[in-house]
């Protein structure tokens, strides 16, 4: 939180150059004017590495500053001048300022996941209650700071972001910081204080297999116990596009594999395309391969249950990758007659 300090100066009596009457410090710039004394500038040191200089013109008797760091500041107020052919200046007043944060009653609820997939967004959200009644608050603003690649800087209390690489030896995690920050007012007073508060959490970003199980056939037709239709399987590559001799050259690697009742069965290709354009990952040149898989069920010896909303089959369908083990249980409906 930073803290708001109102000084009063009243000092300007203690420049021997004029004394000053009842006319108040204008008056008695004017004066000096008349004098001869020129380039009258007011400088408030506030012993924070803050000076801040102002024309005489400017003067003010409530000058603001605020501190971000607790500790003991000197505060020192002078005027500057020029005067037959010299320049000089003269403090006006010397003190000590003591800052201690102030505390709110309020709680932050931050939902951000130790881990999540690379190119799949991951959602951070955070919410702030305050608990203290009769605070004022406005301007409540939530701020991340990802230390990734693009270093993005994004705001709101829901955000949704997408790590484009995952995490590795060299950088074992990325860093997301938090900064909540807003106005507060206590009681009858007119002035608004800033408050903040500040959250920093992990994220591990592991690497995503590189084929996908998009889509399945979800209903399939019978009549008794025979199937109508084989069951269909979607994969997704989201590499450049492969040869069908690719996918179907290894039993080990790129391709599915059914498991039905601990018996395992190899779908067959029937058909692959490319998916451009927008729903490619990077941009409009590159593009995923959609690979269709078949399978007649009819050949599998698959078991028939049912449930209050009607029969239908399980399977797991598991698929080796190079990056890792892609597994999709499957739940079948079954229809009676055609679809």
């Amino acid at each position: 939180m930073l803290k708001i300090i109102t000084i009063v100066i009243i000092a300007f009596t203690c420049i021997p150059l004029q004394a000053i009457d009842e006319g108040g410090v204008r008056d008695w710039i004017e004066k000096l004017r008349g004098q001869g004394v020129s380039d009258l500038f007011i400088v408030y040191d506030w012993g924070d590495g803050t000076v801040e200089k102002f024309p005489v013109d400017r003067f003010t008797d409530s000058p603001v500053h605020y501190y971000e760091k607790e500790g003991t500041y000197a505060i020192i107020t002078k005027v500057t001048f020029a005067y037959k052919g010299r320049t000089g200046e003269q403090i006006v007043e010397r003190r000590q300022f003591d800052f201690r944060r102030e505390e709110i009653d309020c709680t932050l609820v931050a939902h951000v996941p130790g881990e999540a997939q690379e190119n799949e967004p991951v959602l951070m959200k955070a919410h702030l209650r305050i608990n203290e009644k009769g605070l004022q608050t406005k301007n409540l603003a939530y701020q991340w700071i990802i230390d990734d690649d693009l270093n993005p800087f994004e705001q709101g209390p829901e955000i949704r972001h997408t790590f484009l690489l995952p995490n590795g030896d060299l950088k074992p995690h990325y860093t997301v910081k938090l900064r909540v920050i807003f106005k507060y007012q206590r009681g009858p007073s007119n002035v608004w204080l800033p408050f903040e508060i500040k959250r920093e959490f992990r994220i591990s970003i592991v690497q995503t297999s590189r084929l996908r199980i998009i889509d399945w056939s979800k209903k399939i037709a019978v009549r008794g116990e025979s199937f109508l239709e084989p069951f269909f399987l979607t994969l997704r590559d989201g590499n450049v596009f492969q040869s069908r001799e690719h996918y179907t050259g290894s039993k080990l690697l790129y391709r599915p594999i059914v498991f039905i009742n601990d018996r395992h069965f190899y779908p067959e290709l029937v058909d692959m395309k490319t998916v451009a354009g927008a729903e490619a990952p990077w941009n409009e040149e590159d593009f995923y391969s959609d690979i269709v898989y078949l399978l007649e069920l009819d050949q599998t010896g698959c078991t028939i249950a049912s449930d209050e909303s009607g029969r239908f089959v399980l399977l797991t369908v598991k698929l080796n990758d190079p990056q890792g083990l892609v597994q999709e249980n499957v739940k079948i409906r079954l229809e009676e007659g055609d679809l």
